[in-house]
């Protein structure tokens, strides 16, 4: 028979901060199936696509602070 989960937990709260990331995603991963697979392909396929619209300057990038500040000013506008 295989570690218990509290063995394996105890094992894994001494990795380093970014191997605990890697290995929670991992089994997020392995629960989801494929699923969780392929929509991290879709989103990493729109972020290539939107980066090449940057530098192809096909589209203009703005401040986080001003899209906020419009968007609050939408909302309190009722917009």
């Amino acid at each position: 028979m295989g570690k218990s989960v509290e063995d394996l937990q105890r094992e894994a709260s001494q990795l380093e901060t970014s191997d605990k990331y890697r290995l929670v995603r991992n089994l997020l991963a392995d629960a989801d199936g494929d699923h969780e697979s392929d929509v991290d392909d879709a989103w990493l396929k729109t972020i290539k696509r939107r980066r090449q619209e940057i530098r192809d300057g096909k589209v203009k990038t703005r401040a986080a602070a001003e899209v906020m500040a419009d968007a609050y000013a939408r909302l309190q506008d009722g917009r």
